[in-house]
């Protein structure tokens, strides 16, 4: 079992009289950022390298109302809920306790893939601002970069296996082209 709260490594000591906000600020350089876009895109296409993702949208006399799913991790939960607006969740678990350390508001595109603020304008890849700090952050941030990678590979893997497949039908049909000529030029020259 992977332990949520394992040590984190910090990039470099630093040595000042202010020890407390060196240690911080080293500890935040160390921690890689999570693209809201690459949430999105794992909560969307995870199914495809079996990630946990519930899904859980309302209908309404059997028309679409509103999407939620939740990609649920080892002591994580991440959760993209649409009602009027979308909202993202990150929480984390342990027995019956949680605690939500990142929610925001975003107007999101479902099916072109986009994420925006809801309330503020900015062009910037939109990352996630942790509501609260800890050592889930390092541990969040890491998984969530090794499931893209993950998903990244399974996509280069299938796109190379789809070019392989067309190339093997485009030398099958070649040979079998090549047959049907051989047997139509034998079939014309009997007929002489």
């Amino acid at each position: 079992m992977f332990n949520l709260f394992r040590k984190k490594v910090t990039v470099a000591k630093r040595s000042d009289n202010n020890n407390n906000l060196n240690k911080k600020q080293d500890v935040k350089e160390s921690i890689e950022t999570i693209k809201l876009i690459t949430l999105l895109d794992l909560i969307k296409h995870g199914d495809e390298i079996n990630l946990n993702i519930k899904n859980e949208d309302a209908y309404e006399q059997g028309a679409p109302l509103a999407k939620c799913r939740i990609l649920k991790l080892e002591g994580v939960s991440i959760k993209f809920s649409e009602w009027a607006e979308w909202t993202v969740t990150i929480d984390i678990h342990d027995n019956d306790n949680t605690f939500t350390v990142y929610k925001e508001k975003f107007k999101i595109d479902w099916d072109k893939e986009t994420v925006a603020y809801a309330y503020k304008h900015s062009n910037r890849d939109i990352e996630v601002e942790w509501d609260h700090e800890g050592d889930w952050c390092e541990y969040i941030s890491s998984t969530i970069h090794e499931l893209k990678e993950k998903l990244d590979k399974h996509r280069e893997d299938a796109e190379r296996q789809a070019k392989l497949e067309k190339e093997r039908q485009h030398e099958l049909k070649v040979k079998m082209d090549k047959e049907q000529k051989e047997y139509f030029n034998q079939v014309f020259k009997n007929k002489r």
